[in-house]
């Protein structure tokens, strides 16, 4: 059995001690430069990150995006999120082998369409149910499919090209309307006001002891911070996640259009899918629209439930709130495109 003397048990409590006060003089006297305490800054950057450094702003970039560049061979995204590129900060993408993949697809649509409208003429010569009616109509939607298969990119990212406009305009209505109340930075300053008590006239000692004292409420607002924040992060990714899907959903289908498009030959609108590919291609980019709003309302949801858990001393139960409408706001995002479809009676 290891016996352990009293002296060594008194002087690893000593040491334990001595280390515990130096950490909590070191936390509890604040930045000469600053004024504030190292827990109460970080507080301050934490509700930066989950308010403003994920702002709308940030998702209009990552929707806000002038597809018809693409045919030019590159398109620059996300002006604030992306670090490396052009002068505004945004990402230059080389995208110079989407018009290249797109020829391949346009010239393999036109095949298909031919091969469609040749097979529907043997099928109505064969049944003798030829009438010079039907071979004009089909006629003419041979001539309406070159001209869509020919155009096909410049289609789909026309549509896609509204979809942004739509975006831009409902990111100035948020901004100018100020959709995130109320301040955070009047929210942070209550919780300064909670964290640092000191009386600047009191003694050094007293006002050491008294900084000793906050440092316990600012630990608990650490405490109760720190999972929401993760939390937080972890939702911005998923968010990024979903508007970086949508940009390469969009962009794929602009090179296989043609494909979709080509079986208006069969004359039949009943049969044809190009209607519904067109319908489809508009549904994905309105959603850009239907993420934004969900972010803006998310938003400003979780920052009137952060200030009401403030002002109403009930911190750790209202910052779960914000948490959990974070949470249903991805999930809305993630459904942006189906809510779409459905409002188009695609669903």
């Amino acid at each position: 059995m290891i016996r352990i003397s009293k002296y060594k048990i008194l002087a690893f409590t000593f040491f334990a001690m001595t280390a515990f006060l130096v950490v909590s003089i070191a936390f509890a006297i604040p930045d000469p430069f600053t004024e504030k305490h190292i827990m109460s800054g970080l507080i301050s950057d934490w509700i930066d990150d989950m308010f403003k450094g994920q702002t709308v702003g940030d998702i209009k970039n990552l929707l806000y995006i002038d597809f018809d560049t693409i045919k030019n061979g590159s398109v620059t995204i996300a002006a604030n999120v992306g670090k490396t590129g052009n002068a505004s900060g945004g990402m230059t993408i080389n995208m110079a082998v989407i018009p290249k993949l797109y020829k391949i697809f346009q010239n393999l649509g036109i095949m298909v369409m031919i091969m469609y409208f040749g097979a529907g003429l043997l099928e109505e010569l064969s049944f003798n149910q030829m009438y010079i009616e039907k071979m004009i109509k089909k006629f003419v939607f041979l001539v309406i499919g070159v001209v869509l298969i020919s155009q096909a990119m410049e289609l789909v990212y026309g549509i896609a090209n509204i979809g942004s406009a739509i975006v831009l305009k409902a990111y100035n209505v948020a901004t100018s309307t100020g959709y995130n109340t109320p301040a955070l930075d009047d929210v942070k300053a209550e919780i300064w006001s909670d964290i640092y008590t000191v009386n600047p006239d009191a003694s050094a000692i007293k006002r050491l002891l008294q900084n000793m004292a906050d440092l316990g409420v600012q630990v608990g607002y650490v405490t109760q911070m720190f999972i929401p924040w993760v939390i937080n992060k972890l939702c911005w990714v998923l968010l990024q996640v979903v508007c970086w899907s949508r940009f390469i959903e969009l962009t794929l289908m602009a090179v296989v259009s043609p494909i979709a498009l080509s079986d208006i030959a069969k004359g039949d609108a009943n049969t044809s899918n190009t209607a519904r590919a067109i319908k489809n291609v508009i549904a994905l980019s309105m959603s850009g629209s239907i993420i934004l709003l969900a972010v803006i309302i998310g938003s400003s949801i979780q920052a009137s439930i952060f200030a009401e858990a403030v002002t109403a001393n009930n911190f750790g139960s209202l910052c779960w709130e914000q948490v959990i409408v974070g949470i249903v706001q991805v999930g809305v995002c993630f459904r942006a495109n189906d809510i779409t479809k459905t409002a188009l009676g695609i669903a």
